[in-house]
Parts: structure tokens; sequence; C-alpha cells
């Protein structure tokens, strides 16, 4: 069924929406939901979902973190997924234009995506989208556990 021609609604995630959206797409990659649902409203929480007649067809988690030097407000993208089904429809630029016309109303200036180096697929997405690769440069440093 192709949703360009039809009703997509884009809505706030509320707490609701986390045993499915975690539930169904990302069972295996977040391990404590209880971490995403704290994040939830508020006034740093610009998550959101698609809808499409009344199923969870797409989401997006984003918050306003203060980071850099010097340190201002960004909105960071942790997330964005739309159901394998309704991949290539649009959904998923109608979330990340939710989300960039939220940050614009909020006076935030800049969207940040953490994207794998080696995940060339999703760069391209990103870029299609009008992101490029910033200044930044991540570092880590792994404090116990796994390594």
């Amino acid at each position: 069924m192709d949703v360009r021609k039809s009703g997509v609604t884009i809505r706030p995630l509320v707490r609701s929406d986390v045993d499915p959206v975690l539930g169904f797409w990302w069972s295996s990659f977040i391990a404590n939901k209880e971490m995403v649902a704290a994040q939830i409203g508020g006034r740093h929480d610009l998550s959101f979902v698609a809808t499409f007649e009344g199923h969870l067809v797409g989401f997006i988690l984003a918050r306003i973190e203060y980071l850099g030097i010097p340190i201002k407000a960004v909105c960071v993208i942790h997330a964005v997924a739309v159901e394998p089904k309704y991949k290539g429809q649009g959904i998923g630029s109608l979330l990340i234009n939710q989300l960039k016309s939220t940050c614009e109303s909020r006076g935030t200036p800049t969207m940040r995506a953490f994207v794998s180096k080696d995940d060339k697929k999703l760069m391209d997405y990103f870029k299609r989208l009008g992101f490029h690769r910033s200044d930044i440069i991540n570092l880590e440093q792994r404090c116990g556990g796994e390594s």
C-alpha cells in the first residue's frame, strides 16, 4: 500500500508507544526499555511516531542535548526506523522533517545523527535528507564490562 497518497500522521511519542516501538523493532538492540521510557516527555524530548490507518509504522527517537565547544543545544537523533513494508514511501523523511520543524520553532539550530562509519546505506540516507559530515570527531573509551 502506498502511504504517500494517504494519511500518515506524525505525532509526539508517548509512554504507551514504548512497548510497540521497542518490542517490535528494537528488542534485540535496546535491552533496557525503561532507559528509553525515562527519556520520553519533558522539554528535551523530541521523539515522534508515524501512524498509518491507526498502526505504528515508524518512529524517531531524538532529544535536545548540550554538546560541543562552546556548549550549545543540539538535537541528537538516537534512532529512526520504518516498518519494512512501508520503507521507501517517505515516512522517514516525514519524521525527519517534523523533527527539523520542531527544532527550528524551538531555536535549536543543529540536528545530529551518529552513524557507524561502516553503514554506508544509512550514511547515504541521511545525506539525501540534507545531513553532512560534521567537524566533530567522536572518541570513546570503554569503562569496564565488555571490551
